[in-house]
């Protein structure tokens, strides 16, 4: 028998064909009444720290090498971020790289509600309720010029409110990708509950999608007026990105501008039409992983700075 390791025996590779690849992993892993409450998505395998001593089987002559422990069912639990006042906290995956997609219950006071924990890898999250059911749906952007490998690990929450995750399934694609490749992994888990004395079945299903996008060098804010004319030009690049930008008394639209390239390397201009009182807009730029991040820009708008004053 050959010397294995339980990280390498637990990450199972799945290619995902272009145009929405899905895979249905029931239970994932769950025992007893924890409940699955989302997605940790990381572009290695979880490292579960196998160098650790492992017990010999009684009366066992072999090689000690030969034995191994799988990563199977085994956890790693998030460090909980006690909040100040007005803030319930948070939950933190410590020492790991990833991006975290779920709806934990939390505690404040008296009070008990659902947060929703998402990074700024991950866009367009929903979260639908029905009965006692709950679908948790969010989306992970690649560089269509970067190879991109996700596991969507599985995350859970006991009944004391303790969140951990366990190993997950994996997503490839290569490159290059042409805009709007996609595919998706689905993470389903049924648990029986019994609340004031009645038993029923909570379901919860969780699903990742990954998409490429072009490689963004300069987003560009114009303001115009309703003349169609610029009243004022933004540029935002990936070393200078603002909190926050002004919008003049005159503007009557805006006009977001995405300055990158496609797939082979050609100039890319994608627009978008923003009404003057918009709240923000995103800026979407590539890390050194490949993974695009969106990072939100505030708009103060004159009656917005008005009623902070």
């Amino acid at each position: 028998m050959n010397k294995r390791t339980g990280a390498a025996l637990a990450a199972l590779m799945i290619l995902a064909t272009l145009g929405g690849c899905q895979l249905a992993v029931p239970d994932a892993g769950a025992a007893g009444p924890d409940m699955l409450c989302g997605v940790f998505a990381t572009l290695e395998p979880l490292d579960f720290g196998m160098e650790k001593t492992v017990e010999l089987p009684p009366g066992w002559n072999g090689n000690p090498d030969d034995i191994f422990t799988d990563s199977a069912g085994q956890r790693i639990y998030a460090q909980r971020i006690s909040g100040g006042s007005g803030d319930a906290g948070d939950y933190v995956f410590e020492g790991l790289t990833g991006s975290r997609l779920f709806v934990a219950e939390m505690a404040q006071g008296n009070a008990t509600y659902h947060a929703t924990v998402a990074d700024g890898a991950i866009t367009d999250v929903h979260v639908a309720y029905s009965d006692a059911d709950m679908k948790l749906t969010g989306t992970l952007l690649f560089d269509v010029h970067e190879p991109c490998k996700v596991y969507a690990n599985p995350v859970y929450q006991t009944p004391e409110g303790d969140v951990y995750v366990v190993q997950g399934q994996g997503l490839f694609f290569d490159a290059p990708q042409p805009e709007g490749s996609c595919g998706s992994t689905t993470i389903s888990a049924s648990t029986t509950v019994t609340r004031d004395g009645v038993q029923f079945t909570q379901t919860t299903e969780v699903e990742l999608k990954i998409e490429a996008v072009n490689t963004n060098r300069e987003i560009v804010l114009k303001q115009m007026d309703s003349e169609d004319r610029v009243v004022a030009r933004t540029s935002v690049v990936p070393d200078n990105i603002p909190a926050s930008v002004q919008v003049l008394a005159d503007t009557a639209y805006i006009i977001l501008e995405e300055h990158g390239l496609d797939y082979q390397g050609k100039a890319a201009v994608k627009r978008t039409l923003l009404a003057a009182d918009s709240h923000f807009f995103n800026v979407r730029f590539t890390d050194d992983n490949g993974i695009v991040r969106t990072t939100a820009v505030a708009l103060e708008t004159p009656a917005r700075q008005t009623d902070t004053a």
